[in-house]
Order: C-alpha cells, then sequence, then structure tokens
C-alpha cells in the first residue's frame, strides 16, 4: 500500500474517532433549601437537570448568596448523578458565624480529579442539606440554610451522531483511499497466479 492509501485512511479512522461537545448549563438555586443531612429529610431541596446521556461533568462556576442560622459551615450542595453524589459543594467548611455570605468563583473539577460521568437517564442532581441545621431539627422553621443564585456547570456530551462536516470529510476520506487503491496496480512480476 503506497504513502497516499495509508494517509488517507489515517484520516478517515481519526474522523471515525468518537467526537464530545463542550457545553455549559446555568442552574438557577434561588429559594433551594437545606434542612437536614443529605437524603435524611424530604424538606431538602433537590435540583435534577436533564442533559444528555454519559455527560462529563468538568466544572463549576457559582455565585449564590447563603444564609445560616446555625452556621454557614454546615450548609452544603452534593453535585451527583440519579443514584450517587460525587462532589461536596461546601463555600465556608469552618464558618460557625450565623448570617448572610455572598460566594463566588470556579472550581475546575478535572484539576482536582473530581470529575464525573453521569448515567444513561443524563440526569444532574443537586442535592442541597444542612448538617448543623440538622442537629437543632427541633424547629424547621427557623434551622435551614437558604441559597440564592446560581451555578454554572462546565460539562462535555459524548456526540452520539457526528454533525455533516465530519460525514463530508469521512466520505471524502473513503473516496480519496478507494481512488488510490484503484490506481494502484502491482508490478507483473509481483502477480499471484492461481495454477
Amino acid at each position: 500500500m503506497n504513502t497516499f492509501v495509508r494517509a488517507a485512511l489515517a484520516f478517515s479512522t481519526l474522523v471515525l474517532a468518537p467526537s464530545t461537545q463542550a457545553a455549559t448549563i446555568l442552574i438557577d438555586v434561588n429559594d433551594a433549601h437545606g434542612y437536614s443531612a443529605v437524603d435524611y429529610s424530604d424538606e431538602n431541596t433537590t435540583i435534577e437537570t436533564k442533559l444528555d446521556p454519559y455527560s462529563r461533568i468538568k466544572g463549576i462556576s457559582y455565585s449564590v448568596t447563603l444564609t445560616s442560622p446555625t452556621g454557614l459551615g454546615g450548609a452544603l450542595i452534593w453535585f451527583g448523578s440519579t443514584s450517587d453524589a460525587f462532589v461536596q459543594f461546601r463555600p465556608d467548611r469552618s464558618n460557625e458565624e450565623i448570617g448572610t455570605a455572598i460566594y463566588s468563583g470556579r472550581i475546575d473539577l478535572r484539576a482536582i480529579d473530581s470529575d464525573f460521568w453521569l448515567e444513561d437517564d443524563g440526569i444532574l442532581r443537586l442535592q442541597f442539606a444542612d448538617n448543623w441545621a440538622d442537629y437543632y431539627n427541633t424547629d424547621r422553621t427557623t434551622y435551614h440554610s437558604d441559597w440564592k443564585g446560581w451555578f454554572n456547570v462546565d460539562y462535555e456530551s459524548p456526540s452520539a451522531v457526528p454533525e455533516p462536516a465530519t460525514w463530508l470529510t469521512m466520505v471524502l476520506g473513503f473516496a480519496l483511499a478507494g481512488a488510490a487503491m484503484r490506481r494502484y496496480r502491482p508490478a507483473s512480476g509481483n502477480r499471484l497466479r492461481l495454477c
């Protein structure tokens, strides 16, 4: 096989490789509340957002206002899939102050080896909780954390169907490889003879 045919086949193979598409989604968390530890109370707010199946969650940008009557450090959010929680967002873990604080920033989950994949349903789940409010669980009206603001989630979606430009490049690569193979003829001394 000559060099041109090899190059055309290699190019076609690269085009067929699965591709991914980077995207972001804005999640509004206004009026979200955490009353107790994760999964121990139906009162805790849960926000589910539909993405593509098997999407990879890569990063989180945020701008949130947190209010807590028991201590800002007890409030947290778990990011995960339908059945598992993978990343705990706790903006001020050691802050025992009561009151309101504003937090903003960006977390690159890949840099801290905490990126994760969603399941086949494509559901990204945010579970709000408050470990310290759980300790004061006698008065649900008073002891819970309140969240306002947004999260912008960076994710990578597996592309199941190639884009039209990808199809065109792939077909062109196969056509070039086929044309090169048709023109290639072995020398007369190298022909295979069947007796």
